[in-house]
C-alpha cells in the first residue's frame, strides 16, 4: 500500500463532505492516505481507530460507526462486509492497473440480497444468511484470538515498521526488538503503541525530526515522538 494519496483542494468545497460533522470530516480525510490501491479500507471500527486516528481520544468507536452510516448516506463510501469503498478514489488517484497490489478484500455486500438482485427477499435464502453469519462469527473469533495472543500483537506492531524500515522483517526473530515492543505495550497498550509506530512515517518526512526505524529506538526516544506530535498538532491530544 502506498504511503501517500492525492488530496485535491476541491474537497474543501465538496457539498457531500461539508455535510459531515467535524469529527466525521477528520475520519474521512485522514482515512484517504490509508486506502489501498482500489480505494478500500478495512471496515472494522477497531481497525479504523487503530490505523487512522489512534491518538485522538475525542473520536470514539461510536463516532466511527456514525461516520460510516452518514458517509454512506451521502454517497461518499459504500460499506461491504469486510471493507469500506471510497467512491471518489479513482477520480483523484492515478494508479495504473499493472502497479496495483493484489486486492485483499472480497467486497461482499453487507446485505446478502444486494449480491446480484436475484434474491431480493433474504427470507428466501436462509443458507446464504447462515453462511454470512458463520463468516462474521469466524472473523470475530479470529480477531479475538489475535488480541489474546501476545506474539501476534507484537508481530502486528513489527509489521508497522515497514513504512520506515525496509528490513523490518529482521525484528520478528530479534528478542531485543520484541522485548522493547512488549515493554511499551505493557505500559501504553497495543493501540497506542500502534499509533506511535504509524506516526514515525510522519516524522520520517520531517528532515529535522529524529530518525527512528527500530522498536528499541522508539522506546528510547518515545519522548521525542510525543514532543513532535504535540508540536505538530497543538491541542489535539494529551499523552
Amino acid at each position: 500500500m502506498a504511503q501517500k494519496r492525492m488530496l485535491n483542494k476541491s474537497i474543501s468545497l465538496s457539498a457531500q463532505v461539508n455535510k459531515l460533522n467535524l469529527k466525521e470530516k477528520i475520519i474521512f480525510t485522514w482515512s484517504i492516505p490509508h486506502l489501498d490501491d482500489y480505494g478500500l479500507l478495512d471496515s472494522d471500527p477497531e481497525v479504523i481507530k487503530a490505523m487512522v486516528i489512534p491518538m485522538i481520544k475525542e473520536i470514539t468507536m461510536r463516532d466511527i460507526n456514525q461516520f460510516v452510516k452518514r458517509a454512506e448516506e451521502l454517497g461518499l463510501i459504500v460499506e461491504y462486509q469486510d471493507c469500506l469503498e471510497f467512491t471518489g478514489f479513482d477520480n483523484h488517484q492515478s494508479i495504473s492497473a499493472e502497479k496495483r497490489a493484489k486486492m485483499k478484500f472480497s467486497k461482499v455486500p453487507k446485505n446478502p440480497q444486494e449480491n446480484s438482485g436475484e434474491n431480493n427477499n433474504p427470507q428466501k435464502s436462509p443458507l446464504q444468511d447462515k453462511i454470512r453469519e458463520d463468516k462474521i462469527r469466524e472473523d470475530k473469533l479470529a480477531a479475538q484470538s489475535a488480541a489474546e495472543n501476545p506474539a501476534k500483537i507484537i508481530n502486528s506492531l513489527i509489521k508497522g515498521f515497514d513504512m520506515v524500515n525496509p528490513s523490518y522483517e529482521k525484528f520478528y526473530a530479534n528478542k531485543t526488538q520484541r522485548s522493547a515492543l512488549q515493554r511499551m505495550v505493557d505500559k501504553w497498550g497495543a493501540e497506542k503503541v500502534a499509533g506511535f509506530i504509524k506516526y514515525l512515517g510522519v516524522m520520517a518526512e520531517d528532515k529535522y525530526a529524529k530518525n527512528i526505524i527500530t522498536p528499541l529506538q522508539l522506546e528510547d526516544n518515545l519522548g521525542a515522538v510525543v514532543k513532535h506530535w504535540k508540536t505538530s498538532n497543538p491541542g489535539v491530544i494529551k499523552i
